[in-house]
């Protein structure tokens, strides 16, 4: 009994494996083995554009006009960290080069900045 079914195996593997075969022989020519793989492009700049490019560059030299704008929310937060004192001509100029002492203004190092960054972050995060 255990012959035949070795016996049975074997030739269902013979019979898989000549089906195999033939599939093989088949559609030997739909097997992508011939199959070409396209060179990778590298893309050059035209002359035309490089020179317009150069050009444009060259034209570019006009300095550009920037505007800040701070609004009330703002100058209310940096009342409360100290950089701007209302009243003077330059509010945000530091008292230091304003030919006052710094005994009462802004705070220059150390852990002083960082309690002014955090009375700044309360007054944002309210």
């Amino acid at each position: 009994m255990v012959k035949t079914v070795i016996k049975e195996i074997f030739i269902i593997l013979l019979l898989l494996i000549a089906i195999v075969l033939i599939f093989g022989v088949i559609l030997y020519d739909y097997v992508p083995t011939r199959k070409t793989i396209p060179n990778k492009v590298a893309y050059e700049t035209p002359n035309e554009i490089e020179n317009e490019l150069v050009s444009a560059e060259i034209q570019d030299t006009n300095p550009v006009n920037v505007i800040y704008e701070i609004d009330a929310t703002e100058l209310e937060g940096y009342e409360i960290t100290g950089e701007y004192k209302a009243g003077r001509s330059n509010p945000f100029e530091s008292l230091s080069s304003g030919g006052q002492d710094n005994t009462s203004g802004s705070n220059t190092g150390g852990q002083g900045g960082s309690t002014t960054r955090n009375q700044w972050w309360k007054f944002i995060n309210k």
